[in-house]
């Protein structure tokens, strides 16, 4: 009898940081490395990264920094790469990409 594949999905990465514009960057950073995960091509990896910067900023912007921190959840499925962002109880952004074929 041989053991069942082992598959690694859904994959969900949490993370606390602080809600700081300085921050952005290793958001972008995180998000980016796995969509690579998810199995995106690096240019695409590097879009998703953008996006998820640049809605991240623009929406920090307006966001309540006397939270403290944000919480960054990434999730992996068959299907989808999702992103989202909270700062306290305010959503900085809620995205997601179908996953390549």
């Amino acid at each position: 009898m041989t053991a069942p594949a082992f598959s690694p999905l859904p994959l969900d990465f949490h993370a606390r940081i602080p809600c700081d514009d300085t921050f952005v960057p290793i958001v972008a950073e995180l998000t980016g490395r796995l969509a690579k995960v998810a199995g995106f091509d690096e240019a695409r990896c590097s879009d998703i990264g953008r996006e998820v910067e640049e809605a991240f900023t623009r929406n920090l912007r307006n966001s309540d920094r006397s939270a403290g921190s944000m919480e960054l959840a990434l999730r992996v499925t068959a299907t989808a790469f999702d992103a989202s962002v909270l700062c306290g109880t305010t959503p900085l952004l809620d995205l997601s990409w179908p996953r390549p074929a």
